[in-house]
């Protein structure tokens, strides 16, 4: 796998053990291209918390866009859990297997953070 030129990366140690990263990549000014990986549990609220508030209030990110193997269904559940919306599906986007796209808007994220917030 070839590392983006712009990427850059936060992430998450517990004792001495990184339990989750986050990737930031292809920047364009109004999206950032998300990649995740982590043991089980390995996220926290804080953790996401900083994470998203690095694509939307540092990079001042209209979206976040994930792409994900179609075979990866854990990866699907956590971007649907995050409040992703599946957006498109890029055949054979992985060579080898099709690429499913998944967009969060500000707006979105933002309505996510109210009702988590006010808990409704």
């Amino acid at each position: 796998m070839e590392l983006a030129q712009d990427a850059q990366f936060i992430g998450r140690i517990k004792g001495d053990q990184i339990v989750a990263a986050a990737a930031f990549s292809h920047f364009t000014g109004h999206d950032i291209e998300l990649s995740v990986a982590g043991i089980p549990g390995g996220g926290s609220k804080a953790y996401l918390q900083a994470v998203f508030g690095y694509v939307f209030d540092q990079c001042g990110c209209a979206r976040c866009t994930v792409k994900t193997r179609e075979s990866n269904k854990p990866a699907i559940r956590l971007a649907e859990r995050l409040g992703f919306q599946r957006e498109g599906l890029l055949r054979d986007g992985f060579g080898d297997e099709a690429a499913i796209v998944f967009g969060l808007t500000r707006n979105d994220y933002g309505e996510r953070r109210r009702k988590a917030t006010s808990g409704t």
